[in-house]
């Protein structure tokens, strides 16, 4: 993120799109799902990279394809990342509030303050 502002200045920064495992640049159709990502690993994985980028500044981010075994849901199922995504999109307009942690490669959090000014954690 410190690069991209030093490119974006004051304006917003996207970031997109995340996922586990890196996606073939041209033929998207030969990218294999990964099986991290219908488990609680990527829920656990998508909410840290979240908030993350989130303190680091980002305005926006894209998870994943919508639906299918790359994506957030498949048939008649949703992955556990789903709940994450649909929790964070439930904080848009949100502010990130700072957080510490003594051992932050064992423990993070995150904590928002909605518009009301509630803190979430």
């Amino acid at each position: 993120m410190q690069t991209a502002r030093t490119f974006a200045g004051a304006l917003p920064i996207a970031v997109t799109t995340l996922t586990l495992r890196k996606r073939p640049a041209l033929d998207r159709a030969v990218a294999q799902p990964d099986a991290r990502q219908a488990s609680l690993l990527g829920a656990v994985w998508t909410l840290g990279t979240a908030a993350s980028l989130a303190r680091a500044g980002a305005k926006s981010l894209t998870y994943y394809e919508a639906v299918g075994p790359r994506g957030v849901l498949e048939a008649d199922a949703v992955f556990p990342l789903y709940h994450v995504l649909a929790d964070l999109c439930e904080w848009r307009g949100s502010r990130v509030c700072s957080t510490t942690a003594s051992q932050p490669l064992t423990v993070d959090a995150l904590a928002v303050r909605d518009l009301n000014g509630s803190v979430t954690l």
